[in-house]
């Protein structure tokens, strides 16, 4: 078991998602885990996405911001884990229209640090409609 705080990042990839990245972006900003860093990628977005997620994470030094062009979700996360991965023990990548509960780095990040053996971990997840229900 490690016994030192863990860097965890979140690489948010984001196409399009004018309408759910303020909230993706304020999960994030909600973890009850301290140490983490935020890299959001813009995959070349039509819509006002890139101005939102900027303007939202502006003056939090957690968070970057790259723009680049739409080649799909495996080039985001590809991209960044080469920017952010090396600084980080740990890497959750999120959708740019998906939420985190408060305490999912904790978690995860408890869970890392407690069974050194284990190199990926997934999730369950709730289903949410454009309201935030519950589906």
């Amino acid at each position: 078991m490690r016994t030192k705080k863990m860097k965890a990042a979140i690489v948010i990839g984001t196409y399009n998602n004018e309408d759910y990245i303020v909230e993706t972006i304020k999960s994030v900003k909600s973890q009850t885990y301290e140490y983490w860093e935020a890299l959001v990628i813009d995959n070349g977005s039509t819509d006002q996405t890139s101005a939102i997620a900027i303007k939202e994470i502006s003056g939090d030094p957690r968070f970057k911001f790259i723009q680049k062009g739409n080649e799909g979700p495996s080039a985001f996360r590809n991209l960044g884990y080469q920017k952010i991965g090396v600084s980080s023990d740990y890497i959750h990548f999120l959708d740019g229209d998906d939420l985190l509960c408060p305490n999912f780095m904790s978690i995860m990040c408890e869970y890392l640090n407690k069974n050194l053996k284990v190199g990926v971990v997934a999730c369950q997840f709730d289903v949410i409609n454009h309201n935030g229900d519950f589906v």
